[in-house]
C-alpha cells in the first residue's frame, strides 16, 4: 500500500508557518513566564509544543487561512 505524497504548502500557508512564534518566544512572554512560575514549567512547554504542532497541522490542511 502506498502512502500519498505530502503537498508542498502554498505561499499563504508558508507565510503563516513563518509567522508562528517558537516555543522559546512564547515562554518569554510575561503571562507565560508567570504561568511557568506557578505550575510545572515542563508541563507548560509540553502543552505549548502540542498547540503549535496542532496549528501547523491545521495550516498544512488548509483549515487556517491568512484572511
Amino acid at each position: 500500500m502506498s502512502v500519498p505524497a505530502k503537498r508542498a504548502p502554498s505561499g499563504d500557508q508558508s507565510a503563516l508557518l513563518r509567522q508562528m512564534p517558537s516555543v522559546d518566544e512564547l515562554l518569554q512572554l510575561p503571562t507565560v513566564a508567570k504561568l511557568c512560575s506557578e505550575i510545572d514549567r515542563g508541563f507548560v512547554v509540553d502543552i505549548t509544543r502540542q498547540v503549535l504542532s496542532q496549528l501547523r497541522r491545521e495550516i498544512a490542511a488548509g483549515e487556517v487561512s491568512a484572511h
